[in-house]
């Protein structure tokens, strides 16, 4: 499934996976939310996978996706954990990988 494809019923593990692959294809980024050119932060990342963001349903699985996410990492800042300097792009995508198994 490409990220365009996804459809706006999207339930929270595809929203992580997709989030996944964005930051695999467009690279991963610290310290910014990131764009196509330079890759993504994670929160950068689901944004820029959850499709028509502004609809309401859409947001609230985005706001599963996030919680969700904080729990698996037992994190309360996403931002704090991918901005960690011992952090990889591989680990975090692995990890969205597994929550996204658990979602």
């Amino acid at each position: 499934m490409k990220m365009n494809e996804i459809p706006v019923d999207i339930e929270v593990r595809d929203l992580l996976n997709a989030a996944a692959n964005t930051i695999e294809r467009y690279g991963w980024e610290q310290r910014q939310w990131g764009s196509r050119g330079q890759g993504f932060c994670v929160l950068g990342a689901m944004i820029e996978a959850t499709p028509n963001a502004c609809l309401f349903p859409v947001h609230k699985t985005f706001d599963r996706a996030r919680t969700h996410l904080r729990n698996t990492i037992q994190c309360e800042s996403l931002t704090l954990w991918n901005d960690e300097e011992a952090q990889s792009q591989e680990q975090v995508v692995r990890v969205m990988r597994a929550a996204a198994e658990t979602a």
